[in-house]
C-alpha cells in the first residue's frame, strides 16, 4: 500500500510534471525555427531584436521549468525517502523520529 501511495504522490507527478515541460520546451523550440525560418540575411535591426527577445523568452521557460522540476524534487522527495524507509524498516526509521518530523513537515512549506 506504501509503495503505491509513493508512487501516486511521487513518482507520477514527477513524471508528468518533466514530460509536460519538455513537451512545452520543444513546441517553444519549434515556433522559435519556423519563426526564423521566415527571415533573410535582410532583416531590419527591429526583427533581429525581436528574434533575441524571443531567443529570450524561450531560455526564460526552460528556467522556469527545470526550478519548478527542483522545487518539486527539494519538497517532496524527503517525505518519499522517510515514507519508504518506514515501509522498509519500522524500527530504524521511528528510531530517528525528528528527522521524520522534519520530513514530513517539509512538503507542506
Amino acid at each position: 500500500y506504501h509503495t503505491i501511495f509513493n508512487c501516486a504522490v511521487f513518482f507520477v507527478p514527477f513524471i508528468i510534471i518533466v514530460v509536460t515541460y519538455i513537451m512545452i520546451y520543444f513546441e517553444l523550440k519549434r515556433r522559435d525555427i519556423f519563426s526564423l525560418n521566415g527571415l533573410h540575411e535582410s532583416q531590419t535591426r527591429a526583427e533581429r531584436c525581436s528574434n533575441k527577445k524571443k531567443k529570450r523568452s524561450v531560455m526564460k521557460a526552460l528556467k522556469m521549468s527545470v526550478i519548478h522540476v527542483l522545487v518539486f524534487l527539494l519538497t517532496w522527495t524527503p517525505y518519499t525517502l522517510m515514507a519508504t524507509w518506514d515501509t522498509i524498516d519500522v524500527e530504524s526509521a521511528h528510531l530517528s523520529l525528528e528527522l521524520w518530523k522534519i520530513c514530513c513537515t517539509v512538503p507542506l512549506c
